[in-house]
This record gives C-alpha cells, structure tokens and sequence, in this order.
C-alpha cells in the first residue's frame, strides 16, 4: 500500500506540474547575493522562458530566491518552505544541494548546479547517467579532476601540488574517498599532493601554502566572487606560482590556466532550460541524463604565464587559446614613428654608410693636406776613408750633421682637380646613404605591416578554427537528430584539422615577421613585443589618407597629371638618381684634369737649411789661416712637365670618356625604370584605395552570406558542401579587408620612395615646398 500511494503521488505532482500555465520557480543558493548571483539568476530564467515558450509563463518573486549562505539547516528550512509555494526549486551550491539531499524524498522538481563529482559529494547516479531519485535531477559538469590535473601535469610537471578547496566544502565532501583519490593522484604524477582550505578571507589561508609548493590546482569553480578570485591569483603569482583552474573566467581573472568550454555557462542554461521543458511535457527528472559533455580547450593567461616565469612550449604557443594576448599591456608596444626613428639610429646597413660619408671626407681632407707645406727634418753620422779626409774641402773622416727641407706646392691641375672630385665623390655617397636609409625606412615599414597582416592572420584564422569547431559540433547534433549521417562529422573533423595546422603556420609567420622586424632594428627591440595596429581612423593612416594628392585625383586626366609630377620629382630628387650624377660631375672634373695635364705644369717652392754639428779623425781641424763653414742654405722653384710617361694621359683620358659613356647610359636606365615604377605604383595605389570600401562591402555580404547558409544548415536546407564553400568564401573577404588598409599604406610608401620624399619623416617647411612645386606644376599644365 505505501508503494501504491508513492506511485500515486508522483503521478499526482507530475499531472499538476504538466497542467499548469504557469510556472512559479524558487531558487536557493550557496553564495551571497551579488551582481554576478543577480545576473546568472536573471540569465536563467530568461533562457528557461525562452524553452518554454509564451503559454508557459516563467515566474520567479523575489521573496523565492533564498540565499542559504553555506547553512544546511538554513537551506533545508528554504526548501520546505519553496515547496509549499513553488513548482520548481533551482538549487545553487555544493552545500545546498548536500542540504536538500539528506531528505530521502524531495517533495517538488528539483534541479541542482553544483555538482562536480558525485562519489565525493554523495550525489546519487546510476549507471545510465541519471539521478534515479524522484523530483530530482542535476547538471554534473563534467568537471573530471584526474583529467584537469593531466592536463596541468602535462603543462608543467609539478612535483610538490597543493589543491585549493573552500573550507565550507568540508561538511560536504566524503572524507574517506577524498583521501583515497589524493593517494591515487600521488601515485598517478609521482608528486606530492597537499589540500589547503581557505577560510572566508583568502588571505589568511593562503600563508598556509606550503613553501615547497611549485603548482596550485584551484578546485573552487563557483563558491568565491570575482574580487577573492583575483585577490588569490595575485598572491599566486607573487609567489611565482603556476595555477590551474576548473574555470575560463577565474583564467581571465588571473589565475594560469585550465581545461574549459568557451560557452560553459551558455552551455549550463540551455540544459537545465531543457531539462525544464522536458518535465513540463511529462518527462521524470529521474530519467534525465545529467552529463554536460562539452570540449575540452586548454586557456593560457599570457600575462599570468609570464609573471610566474612560466615559458609555453611551442605545442602549446600554436594550439592553446591565449587569453589577455591582444589586449597585453605589458609587452613594449611600438608605433610606426618609433620603429622607424630606432632603425635610423639602430640598423647595421645605415650605420655602414654612414661610415662611408666619414671616409669620404678623410679623402677629401687627404686631397686637401697636398697644398699644405711639407717639413722634413734629418740627421746623418758619416765616416769616409781618412784617405779623402781633406780640410781644404771642409771633408773630415768623420762628420755629424743635420738639416731642414721645406716643400710647397704653389699649382697644380692634379691637386685642385683631386679637391673637386673628392668633394663630388663625397656628395655622391651622401645620396647613396639617404638612399639607403630610405629603403631601410621602407623596409622597415614593410616589416611592420608583415607584422600587422601575420597577427590579422592569426585572429582570423584562430576565429576560423572556432567557427570550424562550432559546425562540427553542428554537425554532431544534426547526426543525434537523425537528420544526417557520419559523412558531415568526418568531413568537419577533417576541416577543424586543416584548419588547426593553419593557426600554426599563421603563428609560425607572425614570428618570423617579428624576427625580421627585429633584425632590420638591430635585435633592438625586447624578445617579445607588440606593434600597435594601424586602422583608418589611426593619426598614422591620416597622415597618409590625408595627402592633398589625393584631392587632385579625380579622373584619368588628373591621375596622368599627378602621375607626371610625380615622375618629375622622382627624377629630380631620387637619392640614386643625384648619386649617379654626382658621379658624373666627378668623371667630368676627371676628364677635364687629364686634358689639362697635356700643357699644364708643376709648380713648386723648395727651402734647404744644413749644419754640420761635429767633425772627428783627419780633417777635423781646419788649416792654419782658415776656418771651416758649419752651415749651408738654399732656395728655389721647380717647375716640372712630363714630356712621356708611357701614354698614361691618354689612357686616362680615353677611361674618363667610357665611365661619361657608361654613367649616362645608368642615367637613362634609371629614368626609365623610375617612370615606370612611378606610373605602376600610382596605379597600385588608386587601386588600393578603391579596394578599402569594396573589400569591407564584400566582407560584410560574405559574412552575412555564411550566417544564413550556416542557419540553413542547421535546419538541414543546405548540404556541408556549401557550408563549406560560404565559410571559405568569408574567410577570404574577411583577409581581404582586413589587410586592404596595409596595401594601401604599402603603396602609398612605395610611391613616396621612389619620389625621394617621406610624408611622415617631411619637416613642416618640406611638406609645404612640396606641395608648393604640386601646385606650380598643376598650374603650369593648365596654362
């Protein structure tokens, strides 16, 4: 007879539960009444109505959210009094749902959250995966501890755990089976494993750690705010402490990483919601699966990581998501303005030229030291056969002496034309070492926008990879409908594979573009840095977007009339177009020299002064009568004329005129060659500059396009074949636009090179000569 009215009252409640138009539901929970309590409350009723629908009515007073504060007594006296008012009860909280458990029989629906392992909390499951009690059910969210602690061990090898538990927790977790699973988790990673209780205040318990500690597992999803939270992760990684968490937002929060679902919580809603429309149409809690399988992604805290001294491996830098990595605050950043003032004062090639201007001017100043006097000062000590020894000659046998020569040179065509071409020569490799600074500017633009189109890359691929993922979870659903077979599970499989090794060589690309950034500066920059994005609302965009060039632009004959300007100033002011010319003043002043020489002379002044210090052995004392002549001086001109010096002057000569020949003929290459990069480059960049609106029109359209072929998959309109075909399609307008603005900075950079003249690097005064000699020329035309 008591079996038969058990029956009879079940049957009973469920009759009355499905009858019912309306939907009165309680919620009691563990924690205290925050934002955070309020909005996941709020998000929840909004997600179960949803299910329900409009004949359904969802109705939660706020006299019927109880807030137990970890007090089992308190939560069983909440639940006696919601089951007499209510027809559903939510239940919050590992401590709240230990409370409502300890009756053997639930008298209203009853839905838990908060479970995370059922053999430590006692909580009831068959071995179908449901509750198998009546009125209630839970969402166990798979939160497997052995499998969250392989991953951290796989991460980092910890030797010395300590497992962080909220203290509240004790009076519900099974003591014996607690110690028996850290006995397991001891063997299993060879490692000793510590659990630390932390009181209400974080603080406090923290100094409880022990000090060999070297990883912390943080096994409290749910039961401490947003601020405690942080508050833990700090001290964590002041102590130099890797961490890992049952939790994405504790990660964001600070703590090091874990094993989590992008959508969790979304995940959770939609379950209960579902378990929640599932009753009202007559389905036993008791019957409900309780498992929330959801993939396993594995979160890196980069600022966290770093913190700690913990070095991801490269596995882990391609596959993990990293979160906190584009809005890191902490890496260096640098704009384009500072790379390009460090390469100036930082790259090897402009510091080499550089050098080259510093010997250029020791030659000139050699060319010069030849019109300076020369003085030459000499000493001798000469012994000669006592035989020649004669006082009547002032000869003795042995004699010591000394002297001075001045030399001047008063003309010479060699030594003036010498001055003039190492000038020339100098001035030649001036325009070679702007030029070469130029291109390592452009260069080093190049590099940044590499840079910028690698990491746009990453984003989107990355964003792909989860798109990929979300369709094959599609996928997966569509086949547990009935609605598809295997193949489209097989095929995104597939794809979400393809598409990974696409992250990693995305990754792959954005280091290497770091590195040759880097390279260009010098290895100046930090190992690991950021360079800021550029958009077209950036001052640096402006700097270019605004050029009143493009004011001029506004059909094919002005295109062909700024083009023309442009070749002129390219022509006129291109570094090594004026090196080539310097060149050729050069081979001129040569040339003229080598002709001069056929008439021209030497002309020099010569001064002698000698004295005879000491005389010694025959013929050191002078006659009777006479005395000897110590010292002697002289004076004069030499003016030399080379009458044959093996036809060299000529050979000179006919040199100078091949090197005039072969100089002109670089000269009108590189006129030819700088028009045609001028025109093709304009080009470039008034295709650059259109492609920016229709790239981000047929981005738009092709994501729009991939929503709604996506949405008719989802309800079997559409086959995987042109799933596919939209998502591929959006990817690649999406690249398109996001790299448009970089081609068009790249052209309008390239432009600007070959021209001579950098709008960013331009002094005030230089951009208002240049647009002064624009204006003339347009002036010019129209007259």
């Amino acid at each position: 007879m008591k079996w038969i009215s058990t029956l009879l009252w079940l049957m009973y409640t469920t009759i009355t539960f499905s009858s019912a138009q309306s939907l009165r539901m309680g919620i009691i929970t563990d924690f205290k009444q925050t934002p955070q309590i309020t909005s996941f409350t709020q998000q929840l009723k909004e997600e179960i109505q949803k299910t329900l629908g409009p004949t359904h009515p969802l109705l939660l007073d706020s006299t019927n959210l109880r807030f137990a504060d970890w007090d089992i007594e308190k939560t069983q006296s909440h639940y006696r009094s919601l089951s007499s008012r209510c027809d559903l009860v939510i239940v919050l909280g590992a401590a709240s749902i230990h409370g409502i458990l300890q009756d053997s029989m639930l008298t209203v629906p009853t839905i838990a959250l908060g479970v995370f392992d059922v053999s430590l909390q006692n909580v009831p499951y068959t071995e179908k995966g449901t509750s198998g009690m009546a009125n209630f059910s839970y969402v166990l969210t798979a939160h497997d501890m052995e499998e969250e602690l392989s991953y951290f061990y796989e991460i980092y090898p910890f030797k010395h755990l300590s497992i962080l538990v909220d203290s509240r927790t004790r009076q519900i977790l099974n003591t014996e089976k607690s110690k028996e699973k850290i006995q397991y988790f001891q063997q299993k990673f060879n490692a000793e494993i510590q659990p630390v209780f932390i009181e209400e205040d974080p603080q406090n318990s923290l100094s409880e750690i022990p000090q060999n500690t070297d990883g912390v597992y943080v096994a409290m999803p749910y039961e401490r705010s947003e601020e405690e939270i942080q508050q833990i992760a700090q001290y964590l990684i002041g102590q130099q402490l890797p961490s890992f968490s049952m939790s994405k937002r504790q990660v964001e929060l600070g703590l090091m990483a874990c094993v989590s679902d992008n959508n969790n919580i979304d995940q959770v809603l939609k379950k209960v919601a579902v378990m929640v429309d599932d009753l009202q149409r007559g389905e036993a809690l008791a019957d409900m699966p309780v498992h929330l399988n959801y993939k396993k992604n594995l979160y890196i805290n980069r600022g966290t990581a770093r913190k700690v001294d913990y070095s991801p491996t490269f596995k882990l830098l391609f596959t993990a998501n990293f979160i906190g990595r584009q809005q890191e605050t902490e890496l260096p950043s640098y704009n384009a303005p500072d790379i390009v003032e460090r390469a100036l004062s930082q790259n090897l090639d402009i510091q080499i030229s550089q050098q080259d201007i510093l010997l250029s001017e020791q030659e000139v100043k050699q060319a010069r030291s030849q019109w300076l006097p020369s003085a030459e000062a000499s000493a001798q000590l000469i012994q000669i056969d006592e035989k020649r020894a004669n006082p009547l000659i002032n000869q003795a046998e042995k004699t010591a002496s000394g002297g001075i020569t001045v030399q001047q040179l008063i003309f010479s065509e060699q030594a003036i034309a010498t001055i003039k071409i190492q000038k020339l020569l100098k001035k030649a490799q001036e325009h070679a070492t702007r030029q070469q600074v130029m291109d390592i500017v452009l260069d080093c633009f190049t590099a940044y926008f590499d840079i910028l189109r690698a990491k746009t890359n990453v984003n989107i691929q990355e964003e792909n990879l989860e798109t990929s993922k979300k369709n094959l979870e599609l996928a997966r659903i569509k086949v547990s409908l009935g609605s598809t077979n295997n193949s489209d599970i097989y095929r995104w499989e597939s794809e979400v594979a393809n598409v990974s090794q696409n992250v990693v060589e995305a990754q792959s690309s954005l280091l290497l573009a770091k590195i040759r950034l880097n390279t260009l500066l010098n290895n100046s920059l930090e190992e690991e840095f950021e360079v800021e994005d550029v958009t077209l609302d950036d001052n640096v965009f402006a700097i270019f977007s605004s050029s009143e060039l493009g004011q001029y632009i506004t059909g094919p004959e002005q295109l062909a009339l700024i083009t023309g300007f442009l070749i002129q100033e390219a022509l006129t002011n291109y570094p090594t177009k004026r090196q080539l010319q310097a060149n050729m003043q050069a081979v001129q002043r040569q040339e003229a020299m080598n002709k001069r020489r056929y008439y021209l002379p030497t002309l020099a002044a010569q001064g002698q002064w000698e004295s005879i210090w000491w005389r010694g052995g025959v013929g050191s004392e002078p006659l009777p009568g006479s005395t000897f002549s110590d010292s002697r001086w002289n004076i004069g001109l030499n003016l030399s004329y080379p009458l044959f010096d093996g036809n060299r002057r000529q050979i000179n000569l006919q040199t100078t005129r091949i090197q005039k020949e072969q100089l002109n003929t670089q000269i009108q290459s590189l006129d030819q060659n700088l028009t045609l990069s001028v025109q093709a480059q304009t080009l470039d960049l008034l295709k650059a500059s259109t492609n920016i609106h229709y790239a981000k029109v047929a981005s738009e359209n092709a994501q729009k396009n991939f929503q709604l072929v996506q949405d008719n998959y989802t309800k079997g309109l559409v086959s995987i074949i042109q799933l596919l075909d939209a998502q591929q399609a959006a990817l690649r307008a999406k690249e398109a636009f996001a790299i448009s603005v970089y081609d068009y900075l790249i052209a309008f950079l390239s432009i600007e090179n070959s021209i001579g003249f950098y709008h960013l690097l331009a002094t005030p005064q230089n951009l208002t000569e240049f647009y002064q000699r624009l204006g003339e020329y347009i002036t010019k035309d129209q007259n």
